[in-house]
């Protein structure tokens, strides 16, 4: 019974972790990065030497590499730190970038910088926070910012992250239908991805589905592996919020593999927790103890704490599982540890659970029963507000079909206007025609009638000269005649 409880409350214990939009669609909606944007992608420990060597070559000779300024370059430092895991390098490389920022440089570097800063801020472990700044620096996007797609991404994932369920719900659709509008396949698949998730908390299982395989087919098709594992643990994730574990296991392997191929740390890293807590769920005790240590580890080494945090959770419901009630004591209270870290409301509360299960195995009917106490308030409070996440979700989903629809009637009215103005303007370049061929016809009409009559004219004055030559040369004749 225990080790059952144990297991299904550590189903959403990982569920609202996971990654930010990628990191390019800043730098490509504001014109790309040009060579060192390609080496990111490809070879991001690479670009960061290149980078950098760049940046100081710049410093010894301000003619050399100009066609960046240096905020931007520290902007792509940024980028290339967050792919390799090193987040405290990205966040120096963010205060840099700032500091180097000038009026030349516009408020589009601005926002790059420090939205993907707050974005990188909740990876380590400050979600609350990130998302009240972020919302603060949101406010300043203009609406027709191109790279307002990446930021209602980022900011519908934070907003999600924080159990904001209808307005992540609101961003992620804005920026799927924007891409849409926009012909942007790429942006279009990764708001759905994020999507996806939002519908799998709300419990639109279906559509999460249908969303996450179309990620999949198209990033099969376009030959980035570093997506490609991004549509393998969004399509896991969906799994897991289903409880599906044999469904979820091969595509976090995929996931985490591939991301190790092509060097994507922090999604490797996520992959990885997911498949701790996955092969938890499947009970398969040996590999769950191997890959739950992994995962701890590369928590660690990348300074994402709330990820470590998280394991650990993990970690100690699988010893509970076991009925090693001493050692998943150890393990649940280090991952409750009052350290200050922003953690969601509800995987806190999971961690309850299984704290209070554990105590009451040890004897302490006190200690189980404040923990129990805390997971049956949250209890309460998720019960309430899945029927209210599913409402909210619902609403947007009307809205934007009711926002849609008018759209195409507007569209379809101006398109109809549209018509009608052609149509006019064919009559009225009709009638101006009809009115010229009329106007030249009767013109040439009338020239033809002078014409006719002058050559009558000619041809009568030619007879009467004729017939007066006759009656000359009829005369001469006559007397010469005579």
């Amino acid at each position: 019974m225990l080790a059952s409880l144990a297991l299904r409350a550590v189903v959403l214990l990982l569920a609202m972790l996971g990654r930010t939009a990628y990191a390019s669609c800043f730098a490509e909606q504001q014109g790309g990065d040009g060579a060192f944007g390609e080496q990111i992608q490809r070879d991001a420990r690479g670009a960061i030497v290149a980078i950098q060597a760049s940046l100081a070559a710049q410093t010894a000779a301000a003619t050399i590499h100009t066609q960046w300024s240096r905020a931007q370059r520290f902007a792509m430092l940024l980028d290339a730190f967050e792919v390799v895991g090193d987040l405290e390098q990205a966040q120096r490389a963010y205060a840099n970038g700032i500091a180097a920022l000038t009026p030349a440089d516009g408020l589009a570097l601005r926002h790059r910088l420090e939205l993907r800063h707050l974005a990188l801020l909740a990876d380590r472990g400050q979600i609350a926070s990130a998302l009240e700044q972020y919302e603060r620096v949101a406010g300043g996007v203009a609406e027709d910012a191109p790279y307002r797609i990446c930021m209602l991404i980022d900011r519908g994932y934070l907003r999600y992250r924080n159990g904001i369920i209808g307005a992540a719900a609101a961003d992620l659709i804005r920026a799927h239908d924007l891409a849409a509008s926009l012909n942007s396949d790429r942006w279009r698949i990764d708001a759905g991805n994020a999507l996806s998730m939002v519908y799998s908390r709300a419990g639109f299982h279906d559509e999460a589905a249908a969303l996450a395989d179309e990620a999949l087919r198209f990033y099969q098709r376009s030959g980035s592996k570093s997506m490609l594992a991004e549509a393998y643990f969004v399509r896991g994730d969906v799994s897991l919020h289903q409880d599906d574990f044999a469904a979820a296991e091969p595509d976090f392997v995929k996931a985490r593999d591939l991301s190790d191929e092509v060097a994507q740390t922090v999604n490797a890293m996520y992959a990885q927790q997911r498949l701790c807590r996955t092969l938890v769920g499947l009970r398969r005790t040996l590999e769950a103890r191997v890959t739950c240590a992994d995962a701890y580890l590369r928590a660690t080494a990348i300074g994402d704490a709330e990820s470590a945090k998280l394991v650990l959770g993990a970690k100690g419901a699988l010893e509970l599982s076991m009925g090693r009630f001493r050692d998943a004591l150890a393990l649940l209270d280090r991952a409750l540890a009052p350290d200050g870290l922003d953690m969601a409301k509800h995987l806190r509360a999971q961690i309850h659970r299984d704290r209070s299960l554990v105590r009451e195995e040890l004897g302490d009917a006190a200690g189980a029963l404040r923990d129990k106490q805390v997971y049956v308030a949250w209890l309460d409070e998720e019960r309430a507000a899945r029927t209210a996440d599913q409402m909210a979700v619902l609403r947007v989903k009307l809205e934007t079909a009711v926002m849609d629809k008018q759209l195409a009637g507007a569209r379809d009215a101006a398109a109809a206007a549209r018509a009608e103005a052609s149509r006019q303007s064919l009559l009225r370049n009709a009638t101006v025609v009809l009115a010229m061929v009329v106007i030249a016809a009767v013109l040439l009409t009338s020239w033809l009638w002078r014409r006719r009559n002058a050559t009558e004219s000619a041809r009568r004055a030619a007879e009467e000269s004729l017939t007066a030559v006759s009656r000359l040369t009829g005369g001469i004749a006559h007397d010469f005649n005579n």
